[in-house]
């Protein structure tokens, strides 16, 4: 099975990284794509239905860990009229990239669009990822990082896989540490209750089912962009964040999709071949 999904991402061009560090990571997340890389495709895609850096506003939302920030500084280069501080996108940051602001953030980031100068329409994009770290061994949940020995990443989301493990899950309200008691009662929703503690690679991918629910929900009760007759259409693109220290960043691609004028046109993952 293993050498089957190997050879299908060869055949579609998909990179997995030069080196034999990649291999442990490559099991739980065996399709992966240089972060800048995947940044650029994601513009060629747009640009045929009609988005681009003119009439479009980039909405990120990752983990508030620094070592995500290369995956924003890709974005806003993309996006950038001529520079990339022209590019400046709307934060939807929150531990472990959940999305947290709700639908008046989400207005807010929508009210910030351009209007496209041929027909007046507004465009989205939405970049909507949690992250893993693997070290140089290939271990999910460890990260190298400069003047610390042994690190790990997604941290917020390793605390609560270590709660849920010892059974010492607290979902009690604390106005102090509001994004992870609500991470916990997110992801907890999805994995049920009395679940067992998934590994981290696994409650990665749980998480980021939780980001493509609630962004779609979120986009969903905010704009009319479905509607055919509607001045808006917009993408989204999700995944996971790869952070391999030394080794480099790539992109898990996942749920990616434009919506234009009310039609759904889906990016499947054999669509992210080399072109």
């Amino acid at each position: 099975m293993r050498a089957t999904v190997l050879l299908a991402a060869f055949l579609l061009g998909i990179s997995f990284g030069s080196t034999t560090a990649l291999s442990e990571i490559k099991v739980e997340f065996p399709i992966q794509i240089e972060e800048n890389s995947y940044v650029r495709r994601s513009y060629r895609k747009l640009r045929q239905f009609g988005f681009d850096k003119y009439n479009t506003i980039p909405n990120v939302g990752l983990c508030r860990d620094e070592i995500t920030t290369t995956f924003l500084d890709a974005i806003n280069g993309q996006w950038a009229y001529k520079h990339s501080s022209d590019a400046l996108s709307f934060s939807m940051h929150s531990l472990a990239g959940l999305v947290i602001l709700g639908k008046t953030g989400v207005k807010a980031a929508l009210s910030h669009a351009p209007h496209d100068r041929r027909d007046g329409k507004k465009h989205y994009v939405f970049y909507a990822f949690t992250h893993i770290g693997f070290n140089h061994e290939g271990h999910p949940g460890h990260v190298e990082r400069i003047g610390i020995k042994e690190s790990h990443a997604c941290g917020a989301l390793l605390t609560f896989r270590g709660e849920l493990a010892n059974n010492t899950v607290n979902l009690a309200e604390d106005k102090y540490d509001y994004e992870q008691i609500n991470l916990k009662n997110r992801l907890r929703g999805q994995l049920g209750i009395g679940a067992q503690a998934p590994s981290i690679s696994d409650l990665t991918k749980v998480a980021y089912k939780a980001i493509v629910e609630d962004l779609e929900k979120v986009i969903k009760d905010t704009t009319n962009c479905h509607d055919p007759a509607s001045k808006c259409d917009y993408a989204i693109f999700t995944g996971v964040q790869l952070n391999g220290g030394s080794e480099g960043n790539y992109i898990w691609p996942g749920t990616a999709y434009a919506v234009v004028n009310g039609k759904k046109h889906d990016f499947p993952v054999n669509s992210w071949r080399r072109h």
